[in-house]
């Protein structure tokens, strides 16, 4: 709720206040039904501000969230992978136009087809990984934390869209 909008609520709170503690001898036809009216819509704004609050307080943690999981998928599986692609360059003549790392900085839509680059190739060189020490199940786990995090990216994006 913005500043303004806030400072209308304070002031028919404020009416609404005025009017509940006073009897009017002689009230104008139809206060009562005005009276109600305020009230329920008082009511109203005051609930629709509680879920703008708590959609923002929602899409803040998501932020968070989709940052920690592209430095996790960053540090625990791209430069690992990266490292070992280092390893096999002399063995494996141009991998290393294969396996760059995608800047942290990227936005989503850029970052996400990047990733998925990365698994096709891996793919690809599996077999050289795996024998240079990488886990059997390298490429399911890169592929796994890569679909947590699109997922995450989508889940906050549709929030995003739905304020």
């Amino acid at each position: 709720m913005q500043l303004r909008q806030s400072n209308h609520l304070v002031r028919l709170q404020k009416v609404s206040t005025f009017f509940a503690g006073r009897t009017i001898s002689t009230p104008p036809s139809g206060l009562a039904d005005q009276v109600t009216a305020l009230n329920t819509a008082i009511t109203e704004t005051q609930d629709a501000a509680k879920t703008q609050v708590d959609a923002t307080n929602y899409l803040a943690r998501q932020t968070k969230t989709v940052h920690q999981l592209r430095l996790t998928l960053h540090d625990e599986q791209l430069m690992p992978l990266y490292h070992s692609a280092v390893a096999l360059k002399p063995d494996v003549p141009g991998i290393m136009d294969h396996f760059s790392i995608p800047k942290i900085s990227l936005r989503e839509t850029e970052y996400v087809p990047l990733l998925q680059s990365i698994v096709d190739r891996a793919t690809e060189f599996q077999a050289q990984f795996i024998a240079h020490g990488a886990p059997a199940d390298f490429v399911t786990t890169l592929s796994a934390a890569i679909t947590t995090y699109t997922t995450t990216v989508a889940t906050r994006m549709q929030t995003q869209q739905s304020r």
